[in-house]
């Protein structure tokens, strides 16, 4: 409070002492909150049911604590708490094994996958859990690798152990009368998904005459 002082001209002010004090409010931090949303200071702020709570700065009600990106309610409580978010289980596909020989199914869990020498692998070979509860990507699976087939000899046949030309496939060639075979008799489908040996083909036997006449 403030007068002027007719003598001097001077403005006074006074100031009034024992007067009551007010306070206001401060807002609780995230993870907190105030239920009565009244004044108080942060000791009055209640923390969020779950350690891994979140709400907003000011929160003035439980609901409002809710469960971070990567959790989910716990189902067991009625969603009290959380729950670290995962995916259904994963397992490596037939003649297929895990970079590590591990895969972690929690969100953002990434499992590599490989496949046994011989074979291929169809579909993806990283899998990621996301954040609605699946895995990206398409199913993996190994594949035996083919070499194809291979052509018989003109002149000539083939004998094969398979039909569809896989891994450790074996196929043997030879000739009609009067061939002579040229190349591989019996070539193997390796791992790599390719023949061994080189192509077979037939050649036609020289007839030698004598001309030399015997009297």
């Amino acid at each position: 409070m403030g007068w002027l002082d007719g003598a001097t001209g001077n403005c006074k002010i006074s100031f009034l002492h024992n007067q009551p004090k007010f306070f206001w409010p401060t807002a609780c931090p995230g993870g907190t909150y105030r239920s009565d949303g009244g004044p108080g200071d942060l000791r009055s702020c209640r923390p969020c049911p779950d350690e891994n709570h979140i709400s907003p700065p000011g929160s003035t009600s439980e609901a409002q604590c809710q469960c971070p990106r990567g959790y989910v309610p716990s189902e067991e409580d009625g969603g009290r708490t959380c729950q670290l978010l995962a995916c259904p289980k994963l397992d490596p596909p037939a003649n297929g094994y895990f970079v590590k020989q591990s895969c972690n199914s929690v969100f953002n869990g990434a499992c590599g996958i490989r496949c046994n020498g011989g074979y291929k692998l169809i579909g993806s070979s990283i899998r990621l859990c996301q954040e609605n509860g699946t895995w990206s990507g398409e199913e993996a699976v190994c594949q035996m690798r083919s070499c194809g087939s291979v052509p018989a000899p003109k002149n000539g046949k083939i004998e094969c152990t398979s039909d569809s030309y896989v891994i450790d496939s074996e196929c043997t060639f030879s000739c009609d009368v009067g061939f002579t075979l040229v190349g591989s008799r019996k070539r193997v489908c390796l791992p790599i998904g390719y023949w061994d040996g080189l192509p077979a083909f037939c050649k036609r036997k020289k007839i030698h005459f004598n001309t030399s006449a015997g009297i």
